[in-house]
């Protein structure tokens, strides 16, 4: 079940922005996993290199963003909200979310060169074992963030460090203030 289920990913509504971003990753990380059957079954034709390309910009761009919107503003934010009993174990839990986007940025590193050989036409098979490592790894983390973070932000977190939060999320982004939404 969704934690939020509006319509529109939206600047105004963060923890509902980082929310579809989870979303987008759940299947750009199952679209990498599909990858090679259509590599071994189609070879390295047109569709595999724009597949390739697709989950590379996600990976390579929104899903750094994303890593900087939790680390810079929504982990210090959520704990400075907190009561202080909880913070010791929400302490925990950002740094263990920290150490998992460290370990995702270096198994992508290793994704990310192979499927630049598949946008290239280099190459017509990604490293099958690989590439499922990276889509649980990467699902298993999105749990973890859906199910224990993102609820927490959403108690704690008053209206003027949302809006401050989606301001910032908008300013990494460097989009205009005339627009709202993500597509």
């Amino acid at each position: 079940m969704a934690l939020l289920t509006l319509d529109s990913p939206n600047f105004d509504q963060p923890l509902h922005l980082m929310h579809s971003h989870h979303l987008r990753s759940e299947q750009r990380a199952a679209l990498l996993a599909r990858l090679n059957s259509h590599l071994r079954a189609s070879g390295c034709n047109g569709q595999a290199r724009q597949t390739a390309s697709h989950i590379l910009r996600h990976f390579d761009e929104t899903a750094i963003q994303h890593h900087e919107d939790e680390e810079i503003d929504l982990f210090p934010t959520t704990l400075g909200a907190v009561p202080t009993h909880t913070r010791t174990s929400l302490r925990a839990l950002t740094d263990h979310l920290a150490q998992q986007h460290c370990d995702l940025s270096r198994l992508w590193d290793a994704v990310r060169s192979q499927l630049i050989t598949v946008i290239d036409g280099k190459s017509d098979l990604l490293d099958e074992g690989l590439c499922n490592r990276f889509h649980t790894i990467c699902v298993a983390h999105i749990e973890h963030e859906e199910g224990e973070l993102l609820p927490i932000a959403h108690r704690w977190l008053p209206q003027s460090k949302l809006e401050l939060l989606g301001k910032r999320m908008k300013e990494r982004r460097n989009v205009a203030a005339s627009q709202g939404h993500l597509s």
